[in-house]
């Protein structure tokens, strides 16, 4: 709606001069306004000035911006600064969250953000141009309660704030010539950010290269509190292509084992079966069905058979983007069902291990690695990904650190075991021996504390090396 509203009147003022410059532009809006109006007018329009009075108004005025115009449900903010406009939407969202709580889903105010660093022209205090479009675009596809920000904007802070803001590429939006660089900050990444977002650099908080070296890191000082980052996953019902009876039970079980399969990762979150199964035949638009389930990622497929041949389809969606993140197709004989069920389980879920490690490890790539001395074992995990000499042995300083922190972090030792593979299979070791028996040690403490974990189990097959033990 705050697209509309604004877009009405952008046009071009029609004189000869015009003052044109650059500004950054928070548009926010209500989600299903006219909804919470249709339900109770004055209500919501309390609880509306109320937000604007107690959280909007004073985050906006300490940030140092200025409100150009309200649309009912919507407002458009100009900034100075790109690093101020985020950190007042993020100071705003993760406002009304906390306010959130107190009340009913039903009658809860949510906001959609979007941020965009552009080119504006001015005329009689309104604003005008694609800078201006493009912002309530972002936000008209933002997620309730999220961020949304343009690639100009992420140029302008990402040196300045280390916020983990997800790369969703580049998006066409409507009545905008070129595509745009999305990047997308989620509810609950917003909730788990210092109470208090500074600039790099600030008073508040010493940087690395001013603090003394005997002086701890607050996690405050980076701004990147340790967060649960595990991939969430759903896996929707198969769909039976072919109408076969025969079929349904087959789609049903080979979802209901992958489910099953996947929920043995510990450092990925499933949605239960239950959940999953309630969107069977309905036909839903995935990136709905993610916001729906509270999932960043939705696997779907479809079964078909034709004769004595089954085809099977299998696709990993990014919720947020809709984008394909993984796919295949299985062509098989239709014979014994439950051998067949088990080799796609097998395979897909393989599959997927490797595609969500991959996700949970390097985070948000765009901002570089984090900082090892607040989250030495994401750093490890960030690095192992890299898969080059330098960055496996940074791998190797950071898992060793996770693990004098924490001995009995079953990731640190996995890390570890897996980085002096990498030494001893490419040539990168300067002492073979060592590193093997610190292979083999580090095998040893991965499965001892998690002797059922698949990854640890993955170590099996150095059972010999294990046996023998050092010389």
């Amino acid at each position: 709606m705050l697209a509309l509203q604004f877009e009405k009147g952008s046009s071009v003022p029609n004189q000869i001069s015009v003052e044109r410059r650059l500004a950054a532009i928070v548009a926010a809006d209500v989600v299903g306004f006219s909804r919470l109006m249709g339900a109770d007018e004055v209500g919501t329009l309390a609880a509306l000035k109320a937000i604007r009075r107690e959280l909007v108004d004073p985050a906006i005025a300490s940030h140092h911006g200025r409100v150009v115009k309200t649309a009912g449900d919507g407002l458009l903010i100009e900034f100075a600064s790109a690093v101020a406009a985020v950190l007042c939407a993020i100071a705003i969202q993760r406002g009304v969250a906390r306010r959130n709580t107190e009340i009913p889903d039903a009658g809860r105010i949510v906001f959609r953000i979007g941020v965009n660093v552009g080119d504006i022209i001015t005329e009689e205090g309104d604003i005008f141009g694609d800078g201006v479009n493009i912002a309530a675009r972002l936000e008209a596809l933002c997620e309730p309660g999220g961020l949304f920000i343009s690639r100009t904007t992420n140029d302008q802070i990402r040196d300045k704030l280390s916020l983990p803001f997800v790369d969703l590429g580049e998006h066409k939006l409507k009545n905008i010539a070129r595509a745009v660089g999305v990047y997308h900050l989620a509810e609950n990444d917003i909730a788990a950010l210092p109470e208090q977002v500074q600039a790099f650099g600030t008073a508040a908080e010493p940087t690395t290269a001013n603090r003394s070296d005997h002086s701890p890191v607050s996690p405050i000082s980076r701004y990147a509190k340790e967060r649960e980052l595990r991939p969430s996953l759903a896996v929707l019902p198969f769909d039976d292509i072919s109408r076969a009876n025969e079929l349904e039970s087959f789609c049903d079980g080979l979802v209901e084992d992958i489910i099953t399969a996947l929920s043995r990762f510990r450092w990925l979150n499933v949605v239960s079966r239950n959940s999953s199964f309630a969107f069977k035949g309905r036909g839903a638009d995935i990136r709905q069905v993610a916001r729906n389930l509270g999932v960043r990622y939705v696997l779907e497929g479809s079964v078909r058979k034709s004769d004595r041949r089954i085809r099977i389809t299998s696709q990993l969606i990014d919720g947020i983007s809709g984008n394909h993140v993984w796919a295949e197709r299985y062509d098989r004989d239709y014979s014994d069902l439950f051998d067949l069920q088990d080799e796609i389980t097998s395979s897909i879920v393989a599959s997927l291990e490797y595609v969500l490690w991959i996700a949970l490890a390097r985070g948000n790539s765009h901002i570089g690695p984090p900082d090892p001395e607040i989250s030495p074992l994401r750093a490890a995990g960030w690095h192992t990904v890299e898969c080059t000499h330098a960055g496996n042995r940074a791998a190797l300083a950071c898992a060793a650190s996770a693990l004098q922190a924490n001995p009995k972090s079953v990731a640190a030792c996995q890390y570890l075991a897996n980085a002096y593979i990498a030494e001893l299979l490419f040539g990168w070791t300067d002492n073979a021996e060592a590193d093997l028996q610190n292979l083999l040690e580090a095998g040893r403490r991965a499965i001892a504390l998690s002797p059922a974990d698949s990854l640890s189990l993955g170590f099996l097959w150095l059972r010999p090396l294990l046996r023998r033990g050092p010389r």
